[in-house]
């Protein structure tokens, strides 16, 4: 399905998670960061990002990714999403 529409956003999004639960989490990171490009107001992947990163400890990165998700989620009014990445923010930087 992929190879008929190569940025379809959920496609790439469905994609890289279950590389995540392969626990290829490169191939899952580059697939996310792609798809932030491509399509920077999927706000779904901003959290799965972050945690993908906080769980390699890359806690910089997890928390820039948190702040990029707040941006974009309060621009689309998403406040189930807003709430998530504030709560995972909170608890990176508690740690």
């Amino acid at each position: 399905m992929l190879e008929n529409d190569e940025n379809d956003s959920f496609l790439l999004f469905a994609l890289a998670k279950e590389y995540e639960k392969l626990q290829d989490f490169e191939q899952s990171i580059q697939l996310l960061e792609e798809l932030k490009l491509n399509d920077p107001e999927y706000v779904g992947l901003y959290y799965h990002l972050a945690s993908i990163y906080y769980n390699l400890d890359k806690k910089k990165l997890a928390l820039d990714t948190c702040k990029e998700g707040i941006i974009v989620c309060k621009s689309v009014n998403d406040k189930h999403s807003l709430a998530e990445l504030h709560n995972l923010g909170m608890n990176i930087e508690i740690e």
